[in-house]
């Protein structure tokens, strides 16, 4: 079964003093490169489709033929938003891929067995995508920040990606996609018609968005390489 992935690296940094992260340095390589490495290795992706922000399109390509990242075929501009970003990817997607897996650059710490599960998930359900159990108690607010509710955390799940789904799905997908004005995540347009099925994952597959995210990555890959 041939399985694509997207690799989405298109984000503008707000939250981290205007500066897109995934050409910021994470121990020494940018965090971009990490991903692109876990993908590369793994046996089952086919392709990786890389999509960055216009400006930088010459220096993700050289950073993809510098390591050797022979599978990442496309390297494509993103869009004004996220969602924008991964339609450019998905109508890139080659029509002989049955799976497609969607993932944040900023998560560099993605592990290969949970890209493994994922695809395999995808045999039996049409989407798939990695969580965690909420841990803190979590509440529903007005717009005055008034509690209106408690949830009940025993089934809330922290979303992560790799976000996978069938090809099948795509044309559906991006019909949506671009009517959409709020998408928070890849498969929250097709999860009300579709079962979307949590892989377990780990705390470790964090998103870098902050300088303290990016603190915290730091001080991961420090401990994995003294691990080893």
């Amino acid at each position: 079964m041939k399985t694509d992935a997207i690799i989405v690296a298109a984000g503008k940094g707000k939250r981290m003093g205007a500066k897109p992260k995934a050409f910021l340095a994470l121990g020494s390589k940018p965090i971009l490169f990490y991903s692109l490495k876990t993908f590369q290795k793994h046996p089952k992706i086919s392709e990786i489709i890389l999509v960055v922000r216009k400006n930088q399109i010459k220096k993700a390509e050289d950073l993809v033929r510098r390591y050797g990242f022979n599978k990442t075929g496309k390297v494509i501009a993103g869009g004004r938003q996220r969602k924008d970003s991964v339609v450019n990817g998905l109508e890139s997607i080659s029509p002989k891929a049955k799976y497609v897996l969607i993932h944040d650059a900023a998560r560099p710490f993605v592990k290969k067995e949970l890209i493994t599960r994922i695809i395999s998930a995808l045999e039996k359900y049409e989407a798939a995508v990695p969580g965690i159990p909420a841990k803190d108690t979590l509440k529903s607010v007005n717009s005055q920040k008034i509690v209106k509710s408690t949830l009940d955390r025993r089934n809330i799940y922290q979303i992560q990606t790799p976000q996978g789904l069938r090809v099948k799905l795509i044309k559906n997908l991006l019909a949506k996609s671009k009517k959409a004005k709020n998408v928070y995540d890849d498969v929250i347009l097709i999860e009300k018609h579709k079962e979307v099925k949590i892989i377990p994952s780990s705390p470790s597959n964090f998103k870098i968005t902050t300088p303290h995210d990016l603190s915290l990555a730091r001080f991961y890959l420090s401990k994995l390489r003294d691990s080893q």
